[in-house]
């Protein structure tokens, strides 16, 4: 099958980059895919934003604090000595079913708080201490079974946030243009695409691995079976991701993507094929144990042969070229009569050969499957005029938000001296290193990186 991405071994050759040696050497991510060394309190955590949330996008952003998986890079840093730091979105080094969530504190004195899990987790999170109110309330879905007993969600106790977060990550956008607490951000271009396994062991033109929207739509709508029929005329079952994603919503509601069905319905529907709507996202490995048809939903009987989950691209490319911890090695290994791996969809590879790596296939990226990823923080941190402390640092990193009365020129922040003009994230230092994760850099048309989009609040 001439599907990219499908490899027997993991491929390593990433030349280790060359670290910027500038950052606050007691506050960087400086172990592999690691949380900041400050996690439980120690060091100084006073000149940096902290971040929470996204699966997706959480690698770019470790690497944006100085190092991911073992690989430097140059930390990005304002004008103020101010820098990232970015919490992972389950323990790290962790990647069971159900995920080990576990608790941080985010910064030094702050409080004991459950890792917020997801996009969407990241925003409730961020608008709760926005708001003044305790996190997590009921139904925010920031514990998990495997939850210790220290973190407050497994006492019962929601607890105060403080300033314990100044940014959320997120793969998902804003839901309407009605203006609100929460500025979403868009610095980089992603694609969610699938993963697919197919152990019906028929031709590979039509099977789970070659797909349509249509096929897509079919089984995600489909809250009786949860499945669809392939080109082959098997049943494909379909899964779902931690419904507090990014990945998830956009799958599901999002007006301009390609499903475009409610989560409600995608969620039942993964439900009823038996696969459950908790897989943590872009875990390819997850998906491959739950389905195999060695000891997963593929060897029962009545249980289709066939599963697809969506995964981002960006990840995919990551992982594969080593840049970012490896959840998707078991997706890549040769087994007789099995295909499986990233699904072409509608006939277009989610990605392309470079060389013996991977990157992005800019005319899928280009499809109803492409999605921007966001920093999320608050209105009035974007839109203040008053540039002083948090306020100046969140703009001279993120960018700013347009207004009648103050209108913003993407590229020409009033606050940053960088000689390309323009937020930090946007420079091309950091869009640079978006590339290196599989992101690309051209934006949704009507979307500039710096430019925060409006949204609806997040309860």
């Amino acid at each position: 099958m001439p599907r990219l991405g499908r490899k027997t071994g993991q491929i390593f050759g990433v030349a280790l980059m060359l670290a910027s040696g500038i950052g606050l050497a007691n506050v960087a991510t400086t172990a592999a895919h690691a949380d900041p060394a400050y996690s439980f309190g120690l060091g100084n955590s006073a000149n940096v934003l902290t971040g929470v949330g996204s699966d997706t996008i959480e690698d770019i952003l470790a690497a944006y604090t100085g190092a991911d998986n073992g690989i430097s890079y140059p930390a990005l840093i304002d004008k103020n000595n101010v820098q990232l730091a970015s919490f992972n979105a389950v323990v790290p080094g962790t990647f069971g079913q159900p995920p080990t969530l576990g608790c941080i504190i985010t910064k030094p004195n702050g409080p004991l708080i459950d890792r917020p899990n997801g996009s969407g987790a990241g925003q409730k999170a961020l608008s709760d201490e926005l708001q003044g109110v305790a996190w997590p309330q009921a139904g925010q879905g920031a514990s998990s079974p495997a939850q210790p007993a220290a973190c407050n969600q497994a006492g019962g106790s929601p607890v105060p946030l403080g300033n314990a977060i100044d940014f959320a990550r997120s793969s998902s956008g804003p839901s309407t243009s009605s203006p609100d607490q929460l500025r979403f951000v868009p610095f980089a271009h992603d694609a969610l695409g699938v993963a697919c396994y197919d152990s019906y062991g028929h031709s590979s033109a039509g099977d789970a691995c070659h797909v349509t929207t249509a096929q897509l739509q079919s089984g995600y709508s489909n809250t009786v079976a949860g499945t669809f029929t392939d080109t082959n005329g098997d049943l494909v079952g379909v899964c779902m991701v931690n419904p507090n994603s990014g990945t998830a919503k956009f799958w599901g509601t999002n007006p301009n993507g390609p499903i475009n069905v409610s989560q409600a319905t995608e969620n039942s529907a993964s439900i009823a094929s038996g696969c459950g709507d908790q897989l943590e996202e872009h875990n390819g490995n997850g998906f491959y144990n739950a389905v195999n048809n060695v000891t997963g939903l593929a060897s029962q009987a009545g249980k289709p042969k066939a599963w697809v989950v969506p995964l981002s691209s960006g990840q995919w490319i990551a992982q594969f070229n080593g840049v970012s911890v490896d959840r998707n090695n078991l997706l890549r290994q040769t087994i007789a009569g099995v295909s499986m791996g990233e699904a072409e969809i509608d006939g277009n590879t989610q990605n392309v050969a470079n060389g013996q790596l991977l990157a992005p296939n800019t005319t899928f990226y280009a499809t109803s499957y492409g999605r921007d990823v966001y920093v999320v923080v608050s209105t009035t941190a974007l839109t203040q005029t008053a540039l002083h402390g948090g306020v100046a640092d969140i703009q001279l990193m993120f960018g700013n938000s347009p207004s009648a009365t103050a209108p913003f020129t993407p590229g020409n922040s009033p606050l940053d001296t960088n000689t390309n003009g323009g937020a930090v994230i946007c420079q091309t230092t950091a869009q640079s290193e978006a590339h290196t994760f599989g992101l690309e850099t051209t934006l949704v048309a009507g979307h500039s990186c710096g430019v925060g989009l409006p949204s609806p609040f997040v309860s």
